[in-house]
Order: structure tokens, then C-alpha cells, then sequence
């Protein structure tokens, strides 16, 4: 202010024209800032005047930062800067710039939005998920940009708050199109996308090799989808082993394939193409096929023979008769002969029925038929030693029937490979080499050299029905055999007891022999079979459920095997709660191999049937108290442990010895996987910072999971995630866990108990003496998140607050991170900060973060401490919360105090400033010499400007300052009919005795207000003489206003003035005034003239005119100045009379006698008469004296 006193009385007329003031180049200031950024702006500001404006800028917010706090020159660009840290997103706040200059005062408001982070698009603002699922529609790739960004987090706001730990556990693999997807179906924002295809299965016949074809695979939805593509069968060629959709993609793919013929058989090929995604399968058949000669497999001569050996082999079990299996066997080779006669094979098969039915000369003509034949057609070695091997049945000679065997031994040898023959060579040898174990090794190495035809299993059945001994192993001829027996239904009580006998030399598990085994119990259900068939069992170590029923029926019957009752306990079913055998409790009472699983339900059995079992359960509790403890000390738990621990140790589970071990299991939880394309589980916990990834070595994983949110993800091979719930099956192991805030409360404290504890109560955090060590431990904790850490952080220190306990306190408001916490929290700890009188840090936050959200007593309470411990001391920040806080209403002498001392606006602001502190009966001294020395400079008015400047100099005046203020009232009242009292009449007549100098407009103003006075009431003698004073010394200055005639009667020399009629104009002192007229008179006018208006003083221009009655000027004024020339006034003036009668002015009786010269002609002569006797005794009774001021020389 001392720099703008200088200015204002350096300044020769402060008090003169202006001009229009400043220009913006906004009526207001709309900025837009991003929550918790700053954003920096400008404003310029201009003028026309040749006035050299000049001034100062203040902000009235302790956020907006006024870089150009000082102007100059016509035109000037203002920059300033706003903090918008710790406004809250969406909301607007406003604020005014002070501008205080010389040409005026102005307040400028400005708006500012608050927009919150949202990401910005191709589609507008991205607020919300709906915004984002649009974009991904119309662009998935810059969709995914934002998905992967740091800013997609600021959408996830209100409801899709719930979606932040999926969006977590999603966005870990950047650029993943998939889990974006993911994403966008778990928050329900699309569906899943599927696919269909336009065929479900291929029938080609005979392919021709490079013919393609194709599958039009269509996609359904928008979004991504990959869809893996495989063929079953060795045949298949295809295109594309991976089809991907997308938004870029074409909804239609079409898959195409060829068939490979290399891989393709004659007949009928079947194979099938698969489809699948990761919810969607589709199978394609694809069935191809191929032409066959006659030679192949399915012929009808290969059907015939199948149909023949069938026909037979049941014949030889003795499951048809004879004359059945004649009859049937003739009636198909009658038929195949009546199609061909020539047809070897089937005359082959009529010979040989035909020595069945012991026909042999009808057998004999056939065979010398068939010989001729050979020799015509080509056959295959197997017939031609058919054909002697019947041949030698007719022999009647034993060198006839030797001749045959050596020619089917000769092709035998020439065709070593062929199992018929080899049969042949075996049927055909003497009697006398044939006994049963030579026989049944010969079929036996048949068997290992191939052969496998029925023939081989019937002529085995034979020698077996003979003599069952000559089975002495089981390998896998022997296993062949039993199998073919057992589908024909041909195992006899004695080969199946031969069989069972032999089981006991098997040393490894067989299905096989399990079949078999099963097989031979259920058609006589033997205890030695029993006995086999469990042994067997345990030798492969089977305890899956679905052999439990042997080792239930080996118990039931109380067969003697060894480890017999721990298999029945390993196969039981784990949810079976009926009674046990007492054996099997007797022998698991005092020792037991069995894994902790299948212990832990066998003593879940004996407790929870106790009274049935009183006679053991005492010798069982020890054992099971033992394995209690021992499974929860090694972290184990299942539903019967869950079971064991509450039953067995009960409260000992809320001691601290067990009560760690026991809560961990708490939250322990069961994932069964649906895929097997699935390999690992990830884990994304609410409050947890890290996601926990567990690998999948099976479709069932125990993991540890909070009961508040938890976010569960699948994922392949591929690193793709899945969140789909009907994926996997969840299930809390302990359900409802033994007395559990009790043992949390004694359990030593880990992420998970530590969170637990923390959320005890439903609706939140609360600070319980219970939770407060978990509370401590959280803080400090790396693994919570920094919101959550925040949360719990305030939690304490509203309860230390609450409770006084200062050590804590402090210790956590130590590790506080302002910059994390919201408004609410911050005006906690502000408010906590305060009540301990740590005020430099409180108001440190009020710096950063802005007073808005704070309450206002404390805001209060705050700029008390500091303005008392820094003695008033100026700082910008405190300066404006509580100019903050006044315009709010809330304040007190303190704050009014520092207000008064150093706040800067404009002086409307001040006045309200002063009002307050006046109330409060303040010393206001220094705030009104600001407001004076203030609108000094830039002309404001802001109303009582009297009272004020009489306040000020009730305080003590700066003599210098009242002067040049008092020049400004005067001016003010004088040139701008602005109010005035008698107190700074008063003032300029104490000046004036004083013989102090004044301006010459407290003068004018004086005798402006007396003339008011003069005409209403009069003036006293001191009075008149003050005015007659002041009359003369302004006449003396040649200054001459129209009012002044009102005083002709206190100084007769005005008298002069009076004969004239005045146009009086206010304009800007350094124009060019012009008044354009004309004079009437008669209704007769004169052509318009045109003169310039004298400047008298402070703008105010005069034109004179001397008018007889019946005369009139009518006129217009334009001024001309600023570089343009405008009109400002229109009006008329005539002659009027005097009220208080004639004589006065110098023309008042010829305007007198003209006017009764038309109106009163008697009038006129008396009023001549006597006009003639005045001007005679004037012109010999006085001389003319001019003395100096009583001319009217200023040329109006």
C-alpha cells in the first residue's frame, strides 16, 4: 500500500475522467482440470483509454496461483495456475480474480470443472463399464489399449467397484484379447461368443486324392473367441488347426480338409472332426468309403465262413446239436454253391458235412470233383490243404493217409506264417503222438506265432474238458483261452477251479484275470474265489470305490487275508456314515498303516457312533486324540479332521498352542476343476495386493480363501484366464469352525487371520480390543493394498483419538500418505492433528489438499494457534483460509485481525472486512487507510465513502491522505452528484482555518451543498460570509458555474451572470464539445449553428445565451474524443422570468415590456413610463466602476 500512496499523491488530479475502464477478454473464466492435477490458464486484459492503465491481481482462493500479479500497458495477458488436489470428481467450484487497477476495480469470477480421470475415446468420455463395452464394440483394439492402461482403474467407480479384483487378476497379461473378454462377460456387459457350424457330418464314397472340402464354421456374438480344430481317424488333412474370431475377423471362417487316401482301408472309414472352445464342443462325422475286389475282407465268401465258424464253435461247446449244426451249415452252403457250383471252398465245406453225416462215397465224388478243380482254378494253400485233409479221411490205408499228411505238412513248410495249416499239420499227426500236454504246448506256440482263429481256442477247450491239469500257468494263451471260453460260455466248474488255483501264482494286477475272476465268482460264488479275486486286488493295489464291494464281502464273510481290512478302509467310499465291521475296528484299534485320510474318517466313525461301538471307543480315544494333534500341527484338514478336531479337542483349540494351526485351516477351501485344459488357479483376494497362483497337478486343489471377496481364475496352457463360475465347484472345508473369533484372537497373525479380524463387524471396519493387534500388524503389512492399509490406518487413529492415547497416536499418524487418503479421511486427521497441536503439519494438508471438505470450527481453531505462534506474520496460505472461512461467515477477532492487516481485493470486499471488525470493535485504522489509499487509485466507488473517511479520521489521519482523500468526496459530490455530509463540510472548514490548502473542488463542492441549503433553510451569518469568501476566490480563478447566481444576493456582483440563459454538459475533460442549434422565435427559426462549449472545470462544459421573451434555442451536443465522435445530449431552453420579480437581471424590463406589449397595451404604457424614470436618474446619479472579476470574460 505504501507504493500506491506514493502513486495516488504524486498523481496531480486523481480525481479526473477515467474513461470506460478495463476490458476482458471473458465475462468468465471456465477452466477444466483433471481431480489431483493442476492446470495452468490466462485471461488478457485491454483498454482503448489514453490512460496508462496499470494495476494488481489477486485470487480469493488459496488453489488459484495469480502468476502475473502486476499489469501494465493496453493490453496484458494474466497467467495463473490452479491446484486441484483433494477436490472431489465431477463437482464445480467457483472463485473470483480481484483486479485492482487505475482505471477501476473489477472481480472476475471463474468456474472450475473438476472432471475426474476418465479416459477419453473415440465414443467420448469412457465413465463407466457401458461406456467401455461400447467402445469395445465399435473398437476392440483401442479398447484393449485402454484395458491394459493405469487408467482404466478410474472407471471402475459405484457399482463397478465390485469388478476391480476380477479387472486385477484379468489385466496381468497385457494384450491378452481373451481376457479382456473375460472380462466383459464376468461384469455382464456381454455374452459369452459361441459358434455353430453349417455341417454335422461327411459321407463321401470312393475320394479321389486333392479333393478339398469345406465347413463353414459362423461365429455368434461380438468379442474374441478361439476355437481349437483336431481330427480323429489318420485320414484327415485340415487347413486350420486354430480358428480365431474377432472384431476384425469376418463372422464366417470356412475350414477345409482333404482326406489322405494313403490312410484309408477298403470299406467303410470313420473318422470325425472336433470343434471346441471353451465352453462349446462339435463333433463332425466324417465316413468314408472305399471300394473293395472280391478278395477282401468283406466279401460275402469272408461272411459266409465267419457265419460257418460261429455255427461250429457252438456246435463244439455243445450249444447246438448236431443235426442243428448240419442243417443250418448246409443250408449256407447250398446256397453259395447254387450261386457258383465251381466254387472250391464251399464243395470243400459239402464234403466235409457229408463225412459228418457219414456220407463218404457222396464225399468222395465231391473231392475227386474239387481235385479236378485245383488244377483249373488258382485257391490259396489253406484250401489245398483243406482239400487233402479231408482226402485223407477217406483213406483206408495208412500210406494213403500218410501221402496227405506229408503234402499239408510240404505247403505248411512252404507257408510257415499260416496258422490253418499249422492247425491242419496238428490234426492230421498220428494218435500215437497225440497226447494232451504235447498238443496243448503245439497250440499254445501257434498261439504265440499268431494265431488266433477259434479253431485254436475249440481244439484247447477239448484237450481241457479231458484233463484240466494240463493248464499249468497263466500267461497269455491261457488268458486268451479262458476269455474265448468265457464269451462262449464254455468254462466249466473244473477249468474254473483250475484257473482260481492259479490266480495264487499271479504276481501282478490283470483286468483279464479280474474279468475272469468276477466271472467265475458270480457263477459260483466260492470263497477261494473270493480269496483270489481280493488278493488280486491288492496286488494292483486297487482301492478306487468301485472294488469295495470285494473287500466288504471278504470282510462280511471273514476271509483271512492278509492287509484285507486296510483295503477295505482305502476303497471305502469317504462319505459312507454307517457302522463299521467290528473286526475291522478291532483291528485298526491299536495300530494302523493307513494314510491320514482314510484314518481320519475311520476316527471320525468310531466318535460319531461311540455308543455303538462302547466296548473299543475307549481304546480308540487315545490313538485318535494323538492323531488329532499330530494332523493339526501338520496343517492337514478334511471334513472328518474338521469333524475330529472340533469333537476331540474342542477348547483346547482356542488355546494359543493350537489356535494358529486351527485358524489358518479355517479358511481353508476345496476347488474341484471341471477342464483338464485348465493348469492353474489364481487367486485375486479384496485388501491383498498380490494375486497367489496355485498349479493344477489334478481336477482337485485345497487353497487357503478370506470369506470376503475373493476373485477365482482358471487358466490354460495359454496363460488365457477364465472366470466363469460353473467351471469349478467351491466348497469351504470347515464350515462352521469351532468358536472361531475366539481363536482367532489367541492364533499367531498372518495375512489371512490378520484380515479376518480386521473385518469382524458386517459393516465395515471397527476398532474392538479383540481386532487392535491385528489392526497394528496390518499397518505395517506389505501385502495389503494401500487403500486398505488406509482404511485401517484411520480406523485407529479415530479410536486413539477417541481414547487419548497419544504414543499411538502420533506412531500412526507418522506413517500416514496424505496423498492416499480421501477428503473425509484427511479431514480426520487434520482434526486429529489439531487437537494434538501438531499445527504446521495440519495446516501443511490444508496447503496440498484446499479447506473444503474440512469442518469449519476447526479450520477456525486452526488459524487462531498459528496466527497467535507466529504473531501475526504474513503467509499467502493462511491469508486465504480465512478469507475462506470470513466469506463463509465463520471467523472471529483473530481472523478479522489478519484480514484486516494484509488481505488485498477490491474495496468492496475490504468495506465488508472493516464492517465485521468495526462489530468487533477492532482497530481498523490501517484496513481504512488501505480502502482509502485503495479506491484513491482506482476510482472505485463502494458507497459510505463519507462515513468511512469520517471513521478514518476518528482513528487518527494521515493529514497528507485525508486531503487528497477529502479532494475525492469533493470531486465526487461536486461532478458526479455523489452523496456528501456535514462532516466533510466540516472538514474542509477546519482545513480552511487552519489556512491549509486545498483542492479547488472542496471549494466548489462547499458552495454546492450550501446553495442547497441557502434555498431551503437559509444561511447564517458565519455561513454567508464563508460562502461570499469562497465566491470570491473561485471568481478570482475565473471559474464560473450557473449555480452560483443562487448566491447573488450574498455577493451582488453575480448579478451580472443572471441576464443569461446557461446549457451546462458533463463530458471527459479532454474532449472537443460542440453544441449544434438553432434560435425560434415567432415559430420563425434560424439555420442551425454550430459552436464549441467552453471547459470549465472537472468535465463540465457551458454554453450561454441571452434570450428575450418569446425566444427559444433548441440544440443537440456531440462530443467528440477517443478517436470517434458521438451525440450525447438533445434538449431545449427559453426565456423565463424570475420568480421573485423584475429587475434584477440587465434585460428583465425589456423582456417585461415586450411581453406586455403583446399581452397588456395599458400594462405596457405604465411599465414604459416608469422604465424611462429609472434610466434618467441612473445616468445622472452613479458613474460605471469595472473593477477586475465583475466581467464576464470567459466567453460563455
Amino acid at each position: 500500500m505504501e507504493k500506491l500512496l506514493d502513486k495516488v499523491l504524486k498523481e496531480s488530479n486523481p480525481a479526473s475522467d477515467r474513461g470506460q475502464g478495463l476490458s476482458f477478454s471473458c465475462s468468465e473464466v471456465e477452466i477444466e482440470v483433471e481431480a489431483g492435477q493442476k492446470v495452468a490458464g490466462s485471461f488478457k486484459i485491454t483498454t482503448d483509454q489514453k490512460y496508462k492503465p496499470e494495476g494488481y491481481v489477486y485470487s480469493t482462493d488459496i488453489r488459484m496461483i495469480v502468476k502475473t500479479a502486476f499489469f501494465k500497458g493496453l493490453e496484458q495477458e494474466v497467467f495463473f495456475s490452479y491446484n486441484s488436489e483433494g477436490l472431489e470428481s465431477g463437482e464445480t467450484y467457483e472463485g473470483k480474480f480481484a483486479i485492482v487497477s487505475n482505471l477501476g476495480e473489477v472481480l472476475l469470477p471463474y468456474r472450475v470443472h473438476v472432471t475426474s480421470k476418465f479416459p477419453s475415446s473415440s465414443v467420448g468420455v469412457v465413465k463407466n463399464l457401458f461406456h467401455f463395452a461400447n467402445l469395445a464394440q465399435s473398437s476392440w483394439e483401442e479398447a484393449k489399449e485402454l484395458f491394459y492402461s493405469k487408467q482404466f482403474q478410474n472407471i471402475l467407480i459405484g457399482n463397478d467397484r465390485e469388478y476391480l479384483s476380477l479387472y486385477r487378476g484379468l489385466s496381468v497379461d497385457s494384450g491378452s484379447d481373451h481376457n479382456m473378454d473375460e472380462f466383459l462377460q464376468k461384469a455382464k456387459k456381454k455374452t459369452r461368443m459361441s459358434f455353430k457350424i453349417d455341417k454335422d457330418k461327411f459321407e463321401i464314397s470312393n475320394p479321389s486324392q486333392g479333393k478339398s472340402y469345406s465347413i463353414d464354421v459362423i461365429s455368434e456374438g461380438w468379442g474374441i473367441n478361439d476355437i481349437s480344430v483336431t481330427s480323429v481317424g489318420g485320414f484327415i488333412a485340415l487347413s486350420d488347426d486354430f480358428i480365431h474370431f474377432g472384431q476384425e475377423t469376418e463372422d464366417i471362417h470356412k475350414l477345409e480338409f482333404e482326406l489322405v487316401t494313403s490312410g484309408l482301408h477298403a470299406g467303410s472309414n470313420r473318422g470325425k472332426i472336433i470343434l471346441e472352445d471353451s465352453i462349446n464342443r462339435y463333433e463332425i462325422s466324417v465316413t468314408v468309403i472305399c471300394k473293395t475286389n472280391s478278395k477282401t475282407e468283406h466279401s460275402p465268401k469272408l461272411l459266409q465262413r465267419f457265419e460257418l465258424m460261429r455255427l461250429y464253435t457252438k456246435y463244439r461247446i455243445g450249444k447246438i446239436s448236431k443235426n442243428d449244426w448240419l442243417k443250418a451249415c448246409n443250408q449256407l452252403v447250398g446256397i453259395s454253391i447254387q450261386k457258383d457250383s465251381n466254387d472250391i471252398e464251399s464243395r470243400l465245406y459239402q464234403a466235409q458235412l457229408l463225412y459228418v453225416e457219414k456220407r463218404a462215397d457222396d464225399a468222395a465224388k465231391i473231392l475227386e470233383r474239387v481235385g479236378t478243380m485245383l488244377g483249373q482254378y488258382e485257391t490259396t494253400p489253406e484250401m489245398e490243404g483243406y482239400y487233402y485233409y479231408l482226402m485223407s479221411l477217406g483213406c483206408r490205408n495208412s500210406d494213403a493217409y500218410k501221402k496227405y499228411c506229408n503234402k499239408v505238412e510240404l505247403l505248411h513248410v512252404q507257408n510257415m506264417d499260416s496258422h490253418i495249416l499249422s492247425l491242419l499239420v496238428l490234426k492230421m499227426q498220428d494218435d500215437s503222438e497225440k497226447y494232451d500236454e504235447k498238443v496243448f504246448g503245439q497250440l499254445k506256440d501257434i498261439y504265440y506265432a499268431g494265431g488266433n482263429s477259434p479253431l485254436l481256442f475249440i481244439m484247447t477247450l477239448q484237450i481241457m474238458l479231458r484233463s484240466v491239469n494240463v493248464m499249468s500257468e497263466l500267461s497269455d494263451f491261457e488268458i486268451a483261452f479262458l476269455t474265448f471260453s468265457m464269451r462262449q460260455g464254455a468254462l466249466t466248474k473244473d477249468i474254473r477251479n483250475r484257473f482260481v488255483f492259479l490266480c495264487s501264482k499271479i504276481v501282478a494286477f490283470s483286468d483279464e484275470i479280474f474279468r475272469l475272476l468276477t466271472y467265475c465268482y458270480d457263477a459260483d460264488p466260492k470263497d477261494d474265489t473270493l480269496t483270489a479275486i481280493v488278493t488280486l486286488l491288492m496286488k494292483g493295489n486297487k482301492t478306487d470305490n468301485e472294488y469295495f464291494v470285494w473287500y466288504e464281502k471278504a470282510v462280511f464273510l471273514e476271509l483271512r487275508i492278509s492287509r484285507l481290512y486296510e483295503y477295505f478302509l482305502m476303497s471305502i467310499d469317504m462319505n459312507y456314515t454307517g457302522e463299521l465291521p467290528k473286526l475291522v475296528l478291532m483291528f485298526f484299534a491299536y495300530r494302523s498303516g493307513l494314510s491320514y485320510e482314510r484314518n481320519a474318517f475311520l476316527y471320525a466313525n468310531v466318535l460319531k457312533h461311540k455308543n455303538a461301538y462302547q466296548e473299543i471307543y475307549t481304546d480308540y480315544y487315545p490313538s485318535i486324540e494323538e492323531f488329532a494333534v499330530e494332523q493339526l500341527s501338520k496343517g492337514r484338514v478334511n471334513e472328518n479332521l474338521a469333524y475330529i478336531y472340533e469333537t476331540v479337542l474342542g477348547d483346547k483349540l482356542v488355546e494359543a498352542k493350537y489356535a494358529s494351526s486351527y485358524a489358518n485351516l479355517c479358511f481353508r477351501n476345496r476347488i474341484t476343476i471341471h477342464s483338464s485344459k485348465m493348469k492353474k488357479v489364481v487367486v485375486v483376494t479384496q485388501h491383498i495386493d498380490e494375486e497367489v497362483s496355485y498349479d493344477l497337478y489334478g481336477e482337485v486343489l485345497e487353497l487357503p480363501l478370506l470369506p470376503m471377496e475373493s476373485c477365482i481364475l482358471l487358466e490354460d496352457s495359454y496363460g488365457n484366464r477364465y472366470a466363469d463360475e460353473s467351471m469349478y465347484d467351491k466348497k469351504v472345508i470347515i464350515e462352521n469352525p469351532y468358536r472361531l473369533d475366539d481363536v482367532m484372537e489367541n492364533a499367531s497373525t498372518d495375512i489371512y487371520t490378520a484380515i479376518y479380524r480386521a473385518d469382524l463387524c458386517e459393516d465395515g471396519l471397527r476398532f474392538t480390543k479383540r481386532n487392535e493387534h491385528a489392526l497394528l500388524w496390518l499397518v505395517s503389512c506389505d501385502q495389503i493394498d494401500e487403500e486398505y492399509r488406509k482404511e485401517v490406518m484411520i480406523t485407529l487413529l479415530n479410536n486413539y483419538f477417541e481414547k487419548d492415547e497419544i504414543g499411538r497416536l502420533d506412531e500412526i499418524l507418522g506413517q500416514i500418505d496424505p496423498y492416499m487418503l480421501t477428503a473425509s479421511d484427511r479431514e480426520t486427521c487434520i482434526r486429529i492433528l489439531v487437537a494434538r497441536g501438531m499445527y504446521d503439519r495440519a495446516f501443511e494438508l490444508i496447503k496440498m489438499f484446499g479447506p473444503e471438505q474440512m469442518d469449519d470450527k476447526i479450520l477456525v481453531r486452526l488459524c487462531d494457534r498459528l496466527l497467535a505462534r507466529t504473531d501475526y506474520e504474513y503467509e499467502f496460505e493462511l491469508l486465504k483460509v480465512c478469507e475462506w472461512l470470513f466469506n463463509k461467515s465463520k471467523y472471529d477477532e483473530g481472523i478479522l485481525k489478519y484480514m484486516a492487516m494484509y488481505s488485498e481485493n477490491v474495496s468492496t470486499e475490504l468495506k465488508n472486512i472493516w464492517r465485521s471488525a468495526d462489530s468487533f470493535g477492532m482497530d481498523v485504522r490501517r484496513l481504512l487507510e488501505n480502502m482509502l489509499i485503495q479506491t484513491l487509485y482506482s476510482g472505485a466507488q463502494i458507497g459510505e465513502e463519507p462515513n468511512i473517511f469520517l471513521t478514518y479520521i476518528q482513528e487518527g489521519a494521515n493529514s497528507t491522505l485525508e486531503k487528497k482523500y477529502l479532494e475525492k468526496l469533493c470531486y465526487d459530490y461536486f461532478a458526479e452528484d455523489r452523496p456528501i455530509n456535514d462532516g466533510v463540510l466540516d472538514r474542509i472548514n477546519y482545513h480552511d482555518q487552519m489556512e491549509e490548502v486545498l483542492s479547488v473542488f472542496c471549494y466548489l463542492s462547499y458552495l454546492k451543498y450550501d446553495a442547497k441549503l441557502f434555498k431551503d433553510k437559509g444561511l447564517d451569518t458565519k455561513e454567508r460570509a464563508t460562502v461570499e469568501r469562497y465566491l470570491k476566490m473561485i471568481l478570482g480563478n475565473h471559474i464560473f458555474l450557473p449555480f452560483f447566481t443562487d448566491f447573488a444576493e450574498i455577493y451582488p456582483p453575480l448579478m451580472m451572470y443572471m441576464d443569461k440563459q446557461y446549457i451546462e454538459y458533463k463530458g471527459h475533460e479532454e474532449s472537443k464539445v460542440i453544441i449544434h442549434y438553432v434560435i425560434e422565435k415567432n415559430g420563425q427559426a434560424t439555420d442551425y449553428m454550430r459552436d464549441e462549449m467552453s471547459h470549465v472545470i472537472g468535465g463540465i462544459f457551458l454554453k450561454a445565451f441571452t434570450l428575450f421573451a418569446g425566444e427559444k434555442v433548441k440544440y443537440y451536443i456531440t462530443e467528440e474524443g477517443l478517436r470517434q465522435e458521438k451525440l450525447t445530449k438533445t434538449d431545449s431552453i427559453e426565456y423565463k422570468e424570475l420568480s421573485d420579480g423584475v429587475g434584477k437581471r440587465r434585460y428583465d424590463w425589456i423582456n417585461t415590456l415586450a411581453k406586455d406589449f403583446i399581452e397588456d397595451k395599458s400594462e405596457f404604457i405604465s411599465k414604459l413610463e416608469e422604465y424611462d424614470k429609472k434610466r434618467y436618474m441612473v445616468n445622472n446619479l452613479f458613474e460605471v466602476e469595472i473593477t477586475r472579476g465583475a466581467s464576464n470574460d470567459q466567453g460563455y
